[in-house]
Parts: C-alpha cells; sequence; structure tokens
C-alpha cells in the first residue's frame, strides 16, 4: 500500500461552528476518509506528499466507523463497508489548500 491515492480515499468537507472555542480548534483540523488499513504513519507521509505540507501537521486522529447490518429480503443478510476517518489537527499558521 505505497501509492499516495490508496491511502487517501478523499477530502471530506465538515461544517464548521460558528462561535466559541470549538471554532478555533475545528478551523486547524481536517477531515479525510482513509483506507482502512492504513495506519498513523502512512497517512501523515501521504499528505505530507499531496500537499506539499512538510512539518506542518501536529497530530492525526483516527477513527474506524464498523459496517452496519443490513437486509435485502426476510433472509438475506449483508453488511456495509467500513471506513476510516483521519483527523488531521495542523500547527497554528499552517493550512492545506483542499480544493
Amino acid at each position: 500500500m505505497t501509492h499516495l491515492q490508496v491511502i487517501i480515499i478523499k477530502p471530506l468537507l465538515l461544517e464548521e461552528p460558528s462561535e466559541g472555542k470549538e471554532k478555533e480548534v475545528l478551523r486547524k483540523t481536517y477531515t479525510f476518509d482513509v483506507n482502512v488499513k492504513a495506519n498513523k504513519i502512512q497517512i501523515r507521509n501521504a499528505l505530507e506528499k499531496l500537499y506539499s505540507i512538510k512539518g506542518a501537521i501536529a497530530k492525526i486522529n483516527t477513527y474506524r466507523k464498523p459496517g452496519k447490518k443490513r437486509r435485502r429480503g426476510r433472509t438475506n443478510v449483508g453488511y456495509t463497508s467500513e471506513r476510516k476517518k483521519a483527523f488531521v489537527i495542523m500547527k497554528p499558521g499552517r493550512t492545506i489548500k483542499v480544493l
């Protein structure tokens, strides 16, 4: 898993809060949909190469969302695919041009 687009699937655009301390924290936070098998080191390296932001990432948090059970008919049971999100917190004064 070395190709960068395999690790970083797509950036996710989330709504920002309008006021308070949360606004300052979330302004520096970017969310990406990443490969389920990718770890934090691979995510950091892929982001630094894709967006040319060497040394600008302060912290990466990941969240793994398991697939949900879905029925098709009475007995046919399946699952939706699982997802993994990466929340990237930037150092003060640094940004990513996502679009």
